[in-house]
């Protein structure tokens, strides 16, 4: 046997072993571009800041989280956030804030038409996971702050869940989603009651 057949057949037997490589995926929370909504005061009008999102430690890196056991979490390797979490739940409330009221506009604490607000909102999320009994869980604390008073509203604790019907981190994209629709209703309400007290 020639010795090029031999490293040919070598290099095809070779080439079949090796694994070929997983697709990386990358998802947005706010995917679809928010409609413009008209932050210019009306009468009686709110402008409410929503401050930048604090997230526990665990969520600040780029990777689909999976909580495998109460103590234990598994990072995805190919399923990603397209941008900081803390960005696209801050993009995502604002969006669906403004969508649900039409007596107060939402801005980003950091822009310019947060220069004067009325208020401001914190919000902090300690859970934001997908869990190995095919649920998704959201949970945190929000509050406000009035502008030019020296009081904060009482903190206001959330806690959410939703089962999945689906495997995979894009289903469960879709209902981490939803959670965060559940939690600017609630927002909602609380800024209606502070607006009439």
């Amino acid at each position: 046997m020639s010795k090029s057949l031999i490293i040919t057949l070598m290099l095809l037997l070779s080439g079949c072993s090796v694994k070929p490589t997983e697709k990386v995926n990358y998802y947005l929370l706010n995917s679809v571009p928010a409609e413009s909504h008209n932050i210019a005061r009306k009468t009686g009008e709110h402008v409410i800041a929503v401050a930048e999102i604090r997230l526990a430690d665990y969520l600040k890196q780029t990777n689909l989280t999976m909580q495998l056991q109460t103590h234990q979490l598994y990072f995805s390797k190919n399923h990603f956030w397209a941008e900081s979490l803390q960005t696209g739940i801050q993009k995502a409330l604002i969006s669906d804030l403004n969508a649900g009221t039409d007596s107060a506009s939402f801005v980003d604490a950091s822009s310019e038409a947060a220069i004067r607000p009325t208020s401001k909102i914190n919000i902090s999320v300690d859970h934001f996971v997908t869990t190995h009994d095919s649920k998704v869980v959201m949970s945190g604390q929000f509050w406000f702050k009035q502008s030019g008073a020296d009081n904060t509203s009482q903190l206001q604790h959330f806690h959410y869940t939703a089962d999945l019907q689906q495997d995979g981190f894009p289903h469960a994209v879709f209902k981490l989603r939803e959670l965060l629709k559940r939690l600017s209703d609630d927002i909602l309400v609380k800024a209606n009651q502070l607006g009439s007290s």
